[in-house]
């Protein structure tokens, strides 16, 4: 479970992910606008979009290169 401040989500399952990008799927009531707010909060995190219909976020992140 995730707590944003009083709200919770209720579970979190990757979907898919690549280096640098990934895409969970949220059970929570929270609106859209909340739930790409609080991901894109996380530092590193370039941009979320949530889709209410599938239920699904797609992230992009920084990744560090390998040296």
């Amino acid at each position: 479970m995730i707590q944003m401040g009083a709200v919770n989500i209720n579970s979190c399952i990757v979907i898919h992910s690549l280096p640098g990008r990934i895409r969970l799927k949220l059970e929570t009531h929270l609106s859209e606008a909340k739930i790409e707010a609080y991901y894109r909060s996380i530092p590193g995190v370039y941009s979320a979009t949530y889709n209410s219909i599938s239920k699904s976020c797609f992230e992009t992140f920084f990744v560090a290169p390998n040296i």
